[in-house]
């Protein structure tokens, strides 16, 4: 991966953390590595595990959050979802994975989108 797409990325995570927090979200961990996969977010709120996919973008035409996820990433994201419960004694709790898209303009967010549930 590029050193700005790095940049971006990193960007991008920042903010959808500080943007989780400000919506009550409690962050347990982010940019876990596990299995062939990584994940993220993780966080948790109203008892729920929240895994969070990021994508950043600085071109709005590609925003559209869900195409962004291809059936190989979300199978890949699922599995390390579970993964991640079951190492860590959490398989018993509902989870779910969101999405939020965030677009940067000159580097400064100018939108961010959060798709709840999408697997």
């Amino acid at each position: 991966m590029g050193m700005y797409k790095k940049y971006v990325g990193k960007i991008g995570e920042d903010y959808a953390l500080l943007y989780l927090q400000k919506k009550g979200y409690r962050i347990v961990n982010h940019n876990v590595r596990i299995g062939r996969g990584e994940i993220d977010i993780v966080s948790s709120k109203d008892n729920v595990i929240i895994f969070v996919e990021v994508k950043t973008r600085s071109c709005e035409k590609y925003l559209d959050l869900l195409d962004s996820i291809s059936e190989s990433k979300e199978e890949m994201l699922l599995q390390s979802c579970e993964l991640y419960l079951e190492q860590n004694g959490l398989s018993t709790r509902d989870f779910r994975i969101d999405l939020i898209g965030i677009l940067l303009t000159k580097g400064i967010v100018t939108k961010i989108k959060h798709v709840e549930g999408i697997i």
